[in-house]
């Protein structure tokens, strides 16, 4: 195991939304010769629950590969809905951009790396570029990011029947129109940035068939992705310290391959 010592500082603030401050904990991993690709977190709770703390864990284990990592918070769902969390997720990334020098990263080479209902934001920031911008700050720099990593996310707002309620709480009602625009799985086309897709073959609560599937349709448009399929665990399976090291590993090595990698 590495023995990089990673650095904490809890409550940034990287901008504004809705009236109040935005906040994120970065994790600062020693500078290299090169600056590296930073790693925005965005963490689950089918939208409705949770924080940046959810993530810390991933701050640490892929700081110590040698990534500074940024896990933001978003305006959930009880506060604001669709689509202020995903506004909320690319002011976090044109922070990050915007920031660069001071965080010692690569401001060309931006990673969004998302679990369950964060996956689904991550995912759509990847696909969605220049739209849901929002205004939480940054304006005038990009949201765009050169890699995506999913964990066990939301690719189909329609396809999800044990989170039917929280889906509406987050599209406040919205028709089919909102539920289409809110699917990464219907933004596939050619020109995506490399996706790590992972999953549980038994996920009780996110369909096992939304990643199979996206995996299969980002590749027929001829994107770069990888697949890691867990066996016989549940959702968050990365809750097991064995499993969520081997995510962090397996994260790096994704980010060296194909996201250092790019001219």
């Amino acid at each position: 195991m590495s023995t990089v010592r990673v650095e904490l500082e809890q409550g940034v603030v990287i901008g504004r939304a809705g009236g109040r401050d935005l906040h994120a904990d970065v994790f600062r991993a020693p500078g290299t010769d090169a600056p590296p690709p930073g790693i925005l977190l965005v963490h689950g709770g089918a939208w409705k629950v949770g924080d940046p703390t959810q993530l810390r864990g991933y701050g640490f284990l892929v700081g110590r590969e040698g990534f500074t990592c940024v896990a933001t918070e978003y305006r959930l769902s009880g506060e604001a809905a669709w689509p202020a969390a995903l506004h909320d997720v690319k002011t976090a990334i044109r922070w990050m951009r915007a920031n660069a020098e001071q965080l010692a990263i690569d401001p060309e080479r931006i990673v969004i790396f998302g679990a369950s209902s964060g996956a689904h934001l991550s995912l759509m920031a990847a696909m969605a570029a220049g739209e849901f911008e929002g205004d939480g700050g940054h304006g005038e720099v990009s949201s765009a990011v050169q890699g995506v990593v999913s964990l066990y996310g939301i690719t189909r707002m329609d396809d999800c029947p044990k989170l039917a309620d929280a889906v509406a709480a987050f599209l406040a009602g919205g028709g089919e129109t909102v539920v289409a625009e809110s699917s990464p799985a219907l933004r596939v086309r050619a020109g995506l940035p490399p996706m790590l897709l992972f999953h549980s073959n038994r996920d009780e609560l996110v369909p096992r068939r939304q990643t199979f599937e996206l995996y299969e349709a980002t590749l027929v448009a001829g994107n770069v992705a990888e697949l890691a399929t867990f066996d016989g665990n549940p959702h968050a399976f990365d809750v097991d310290p064995r499993l969520g090291r081997m995510v962090a590993t397996m994260t790096a090595s994704f980010v060296r391959r194909h996201v250092m990698t790019q001219a």
